[in-house]
């Protein structure tokens, strides 16, 4: 198992996916040396330039991630402080930002496209609700969104389309849980003491979860297991920083942020 470490000079906020074609990433990307800049979506091939691939708009993005046909990608814009919403973009036409959810005092983020690419899960913060997170899917143009039943957050398609994992709050901490697409047959897969375990995502054949480990001191790491919750390997073992993983469509290597919090 390689890891693929991405930093830049300016601050990398996520590494949100890689293209099963070419192997670019797309990520959130603000310039720090122009402090009213706003967080654009930017892509790039190993170890070359970034390229603004949304366009410039009057709102930060971030939570990027690819559609099954890499014809377009979803993100999460920030409205207002109490408002964000889910949103999509063609690479062809950047210019072309569609606003898919319109739910007022929420935070619409981290969204992730079924493998079909017909629905779009994201994950709702209720603002006046101490920021209570519900999983939340929806068709891709914005319509019959629903809540699975179940309070989580970063939710991301099994290979199949037919689970969930994510992560929840649990006595003070986070855990790793996965579901049914629909939000039944929930299954409590984590449940480590002094250590959250959240941002968790499939890897392509589905038989392995990769993941942010947070000990008790705040240090990030990134780990792989089985889905079962066995085989626990800590990949990075430096406590440096790492967030958001993703595999490459191979499941050769994984991307992930270093440095800040998630």
């Amino acid at each position: 198992m390689k890891t693929l470490i991405i930093t830049f000079s300016l601050i990398l906020l996520a590494i949100s996916s890689i293209n099963s074609q070419d192997y670019t990433l797309a990520f959130c990307y603000k310039n720090t040396n122009e402090p009213d800049s706003l967080d654009k979506i930017y892509s790039a091939l190993e170890n070359s330039s970034v390229i603004n691939i949304s366009g410039f708009h009057d709102i930060p993005l971030d939570n990027p991630d690819w559609s099954p046909d890499g014809e377009k990608i979803a993100v999460s814009g920030s409205i207002t402080d109490s408002q964000k919403s889910i949103y999509t973009f063609r690479l062809a036409n950047p210019g072309s930002l569609i606003r898919l959810t319109q739910v007022d005092s929420v935070w619409d983020v981290a969204p992730d496209w079924s493998p079909d690419g017909s629905k779009i899960m994201f994950t709702r913060f209720l603002v006046n609700q101490n920021f209570l997170s519900e999983l939340w899917v929806m068709d891709s143009n914005g319509s019959n969104a629903y809540h699975i039943g179940l309070n989580g957050s970063y939710g991301r398609w099994s290979p199949n389309g037919d689970h969930i994992v994510f992560h929840f709050g649990n006595n003070g901490g986070y855990d790793i849980g996965i579901c049914n697409a629909d939000g039944t047959g929930f299954v409590h897969v984590t449940n480590t003491n002094n250590i959250d375990e959240i941002s968790p995502v499939y890897s392509p054949d589905g038989t392995k979860l990769a993941y942010t480990s947070i000990n008790s001191s705040g240090e990030h790491d990134i780990c792989i297991m089985d889905i079962d919750g066995n085989n626990v390997v800590n990949l990075t073992e430096n406590h440096n920083g790492g967030g958001s993983p993703k595999w490459s469509p191979c499941g050769y290597q994984i991307a992930f942020h270093q440095g800040g919090n998630i």
